[in-house]
């Protein structure tokens, strides 16, 4: 059942609008959101920092950083890492050419196991990807990327730390190719690390930080991310991960603010998430039909796309603020099949409040969603047992009460789960 309410005195944003500015700050940009409202024909940027404009300015580091140093060759390509990939002496990724070494040498076999890299400048590969509203600059000029760790047995396996940097202009439009992203298959940890400025056009398993993830001899983990990457993929996208089939993984304190746009399983931070834990994760962006809408897209989510039944997705203390377009299988947390939610919000316009299908209703708690941007005013679509998920008003969401429960759930789920705060729009968002 469908119920139309009107929104009164509450302003809805369902896109972030972008400032110009590439990679400034080193990816720290404070804690000031948009406020929330639903306007279809938005952007799907972000108010913090531009993915565009940018330019080549004397500190964006575009020239590769300290290319002298590492003994870049002709084809832009550092020769070695100073370093030696330990913890306290990791391999430095100064530039350019040393980003360049290190897909070179994953995607020739060196998968780094064990080793580790820090990012110590801003890198920006291309400028201009993306224009103000976040949406693709179409160009035959941009130098593509070819992912770290192009196939599964080439995975990279290493630890990858961005440092609080950011990089930008990856630029890939690769409409038949699986598994794109800055990584393409990984196997080890990328943390401290935001995407800005860029465009990944592919098939399957697409992810501003991975396509895909596998396991090797360690679980991948994704902590402390934020994507501001356009995606646009037929099947198995997210913000931050397009697909995982099988590894145990763990994406923590990650964030999206781009489109994520196609066909398929999209959601704003994973595609698909087999025994994947996903926890103090948001979503700003927009899902769904949004650059191309012949694309027929069936299971969009503010979080998560999907997990297969009884796959072990687990979802905690996340939040979605963007509105999700296209069929009516969209929902603010996840589509089908999380093993477990918990403490869980959605803002967004979307179709259910929360999900659309779980196994275990007893295992969904302590979650809520606005009512206004709920258009079936219905939190999960079975339900087969007791279930604890709330329909709320905006002012009752902004009350101080609301706040307070929030941070009361986050505290009895644990230690490492974050705080909430409230948002610039009045809103709690969580304080990361």
């Amino acid at each position: 059942m469908k119920r139309i309410k009107k929104c009164i005195g509450i302003i809805f944003l369902s896109a972030f609008s972008f400032l110009f500015s590439n990679c400034s700050g080193g990816g720290t940009e404070g804690s000031e959101k948009a406020p929330i409202t639903h306007n279809d024909n938005s952007g799907g940027g972000n108010e913090e920092n531009n993915n565009s404009g940018g330019g080549n300015d004397d500190n964006n580091n575009s020239g590769g950083g300290n290319e002298g140093n590492n003994g870049t060759s002709s084809s832009g390509i550092a020769t070695f890492f100073s370093g030696d990939g330990t913890q306290n002496n990791p391999y430095i990724i100064s530039g350019t050419p040393e980003l360049r070494k290190l897909a070179k040498d994953v995607n020739e076999g060196n998968t780094y196991q064990g080793k580790c890299f820090k990012l110590t400048n801003d890198i920006i590969l291309n400028t201009n990807v993306l224009d103000f509203d976040g949406k693709p600059i179409i160009k035959d000029e941009f130098e593509e990327w070819t992912p770290i760790g192009c196939e599964s047995k080439c995975s990279f396996c290493g630890i990858f730390d961005g440092n609080g940097h950011c990089i930008s202009g990856i630029y890939i439009n690769q409409e038949e190719q699986n598994n794109l992203g800055l990584f393409g298959f990984l196997s080890g940890e990328v943390k401290n690390l935001t995407i800005k400025d860029s465009y990944l056009r592919g098939h399957y398993n697409i992810g501003g930080i991975a396509g895909s993830v596998i396991t090797f001899t360690s679980n991948p983990v994704i902590t402390n991310c934020k994507n501001y990457t356009c995606i646009q993929a037929d099947d198995h996208a997210g913000g931050i991960l397009g697909d995982n089939e099988e590894s145990p993984c763990v994406v923590d304190r990650c964030m999206n603010y781009g489109i994520i746009s196609g066909g398929g399983t999209l959601a704003g931070i994973a595609g698909r998430a087999n025994k994947t834990t996903i926890k103090n994760c948001a979503n700003y962006g927009l899902v769904g039909h949004i650059l191309d809408e012949s694309k027929h897209a069936w299971y969009l989510g503010g979080i998560v796309s999907f997990g297969r039944r009884n796959a072990g997705l687990k979802i905690y203390n996340c939040v979605n603020f963007g509105d999700i377009k296209g069929n009516d299988s969209r929902s603010g947390i996840c589509v089908n099949y999380p093993d477990s939610i918990a403490n869980c919000v959605n803002y967004g316009k979307v179709y259910y409040g929360i999900c659309e299908e779980v196994v275990n209703t007893d295992k969904v708690v302590k979650t809520y969603f606005l009512n206004i941007a709920c258009e079936s005013g219905v939190g999960v679509k079975r339900i087969y047992s007791s279930l604890q998920c709330k329909e709320m008003t905006g002012v009752e969401m902004q009350s101080k009460e609301f706040l307070d429960q929030l941070n009361s759930n986050a505290r009895i789920l644990g230690p490492d789960f974050a705080k909430w705060r409230f948002g610039k729009d009045g809103f709690p968002e969580l304080d990361m």
